[in-house]
């Protein structure tokens, strides 16, 4: 439940912040990011392992996971992050102090482990502690 409570928040952030930068006539401010393919399974200790790799503030720093098909990576930020044949995944983080994403990886896989299924269930956006 704890979990649910925590997702439904952070979507209702995010959710304010894009709305907050919609109606801004400031152009947004344009997202980093990198790309990587894997020709096989996106696993979950891969996953852990990127964000381990992080010099991650756990006050500031907001890990998740999201399909690329979520609605704020194809309308807000204007990526375009689809690729033929392959499953998209956005890895990342949100420092809510700022309102900024930040270490954003879109990585393009085959398929994704069982543990990694369980993770994501039937959300878009999951967010990672």
């Amino acid at each position: 439940m704890f979990k649910t409570l925590f997702i439904i928040g952070l979507a209702i952030v995010i959710a304010i912040y894009i709305s907050k930068k919609k109606s801004s006539p400031n152009k947004p401010k344009e997202v980093k990011y990198t790309t990587s393919t894997i020709e096989g399974e996106l696993k979950m200790m891969d996953v852990v392992s990127y964000f381990k790799s992080l010099d991650l503030s756990q006050d500031k720093d907001t890990p998740f996971i999201a399909k690329g098909s979520h609605e704020m990576f194809k309308h807000y930020f204007n990526i375009e992050i689809e690729k033929e044949g392959y499953l998209t995944f956005v890895l990342g983080t949100y420092e809510e102090k700022i309102e900024e994403l930040q270490h954003v990886k879109i990585l393009f896989c085959k398929d994704i482990d069982s543990q990694l299924k369980d993770v994501l269930g039937n959300e878009s956006f999951v967010v990672l502690s």
